[in-house]
């Protein structure tokens, strides 16, 4: 079995430098796309196009990470076989899309895959284009063209978003959930596990790059804090997550924004966490707890 026919889907805004180094990274692949598509808010968000870049189609539509991702998957050929998911700061490995062709080929069983990533600058504030580019030039210089062995991780009951793929087949009809607004904080979790059902979820190594963590155009403290209560607890009533995970991810994001908040990362908003944490548990206790809420902090 074979898999010839990749897209990928850019959902972004506010971010068009960003963005236009993932197209250039693109254009480097050892197996091009068959299809691009950029999914945007507005003309703004679009980077300045050069003969680096590979081509790709513009969507431009309602902000918010599900609205857009839901706009790439509608915006695919019918051809199209396998749908990479990436963020605009991720510095994919050069062999990502072949890779990830490879991998769904020798299992046929599995319906969507994450990639390992080499370093993550979310947790430790961002790394430069130049950085993350010399750690994955730096894997790939020790690595086949595609790895022989095709090792993977199954028994995943979620994706990490910012390198995920899926076989288009499995997705169909399914969509990321618009309850979850803006940045959408755990849509991956929730759409790979409903497209899990179709399958199995994996982690392949051979899908491999950087996510850079890039700070500018992310949600707020508040919000971020408000959805780390409302979001988990939303999905774990859904049962897209397990209550005890649903939980335990509250728990752990409260406490560290609560430690930290006197020494905060100069690149997080602990103070604005935690009184979204607050908001968000007030609303609980009146009943009216909701990820859309975010939309009015």
């Amino acid at each position: 079995m074979s898999i010839s026919k990749a897209a990928v889907v850019v959902a972004t805004c506010g971010r068009p430098d960003v963005v236009g180094l993932l197209m250039e990274d693109l254009n480097k692949q050892t197996r091009l796309p068959c299809q691009v598509i950029l999914s945007v808010v507005s003309e703004e968000d679009v980077p300045e196009r050069n003969d680096r870049q590979i081509d790709y189609e513009l969507i431009i539509g309602q902000k918010g990470t599900c609205i857009q991702r839901n706009a790439g998957i509608d915006g695919l050929r019918e051809d199209v076989e396998v749908v990479l998911f990436l963020d605009d700061d991720y510095v994919p490995s050069r062999h990502a899309v072949e890779n990830v062709c490879a991998t769904f080929a020798r299992y046929p069983e599995v319906v969507g895959v994450e990639g390992s990533v080499l370093a993550d600058g979310v947790t430790r504030g961002g790394y430069s284009y130049e950085d993350s580019r010399r750690i994955v030039d730096d894997y790939d210089a020790s690595q086949d063209s595609v790895q022989s062995s095709l090792p993977i991780t199954t028994g995943l009951q979620g994706l990490y978003g910012c390198n995920m793929a899926f076989r288009t087949a499995a997705i169909g009809a399914t969509r990321f959930d618009l309850a979850l607004p803006l940045y959408g904080w755990q849509e991956d979790v929730d759409f790979s596990y409903r497209v899990g059902k179709q399958g199995q979820l994996a982690k392949a190594k051979a899908f491999t790059g950087v996510h850079r963590g890039v700070t500018g155009g992310r949600s707020p403290g508040v919000r971020l804090g408000y959805s780390q209560v409302a979001n988990p607890f939303y999905l774990s009533r859904k049962g897209t997550m397990n209550s005890k995970a649903a939980y335990t991810l509250i728990l752990r994001n409260m406490l560290a924004n609560h430690v930290r908040v006197f020494r905060p990362e100069a690149w997080i908003d602990r103070k604005g966490r935690v009184k979204g944490n607050w908001i968000a548990l007030i609303d609980a206790l009146k009943g009216r707890l909701s990820p859309m809420n975010i939309t009015s902090l």
